[in-house]
């Protein structure tokens, strides 16, 4: 989910948005990155949304913070040989974090 504007700045996300990551799917891509999904449900800006997750900020270097940059990132993802390393970055709880795996495929 796509989080920006006053929600971004709620959830003190460093860079003018990011995507919430909600659930991770053990043995998927992220589960192999060690992306957390969310483990709570609260209510930001009026809305109730799943909390406590990542919030991707970059995959492959390209910020992460728009619909538009999703388009980016998926190309950018199409291109990705498997054995090359797939890298994200994360804003978990107050921190900024880089994860990194070997990609094996979707």
């Amino acid at each position: 989910m796509l989080v920006s504007g006053a929600m971004a700045q709620a959830l003190n996300v460093p860079q003018s948005g990011g995507f919430l990551v909600k659930q991770v799917v053990k043995d998927s891509v992220g589960g192999r990155l060690g992306l957390k999904g969310g483990d709570r449900i609260g209510i930001v800006e009026g809305q109730q949304i799943v909390v406590g997750g990542d919030i991707l900020l970059s995959v492959q270097g390209i910020t992460f913070a728009s619909a538009e940059d999703r388009a980016k990132v998926l190309k950018a993802l199409e291109t990705l040989q498997v054995g090359q390393d797939l890298r994200v970055t994360v804003f978990r709880g107050d921190k900024i974090e880089a994860l990194t795996t070997k990609f094996t495929g979707f």
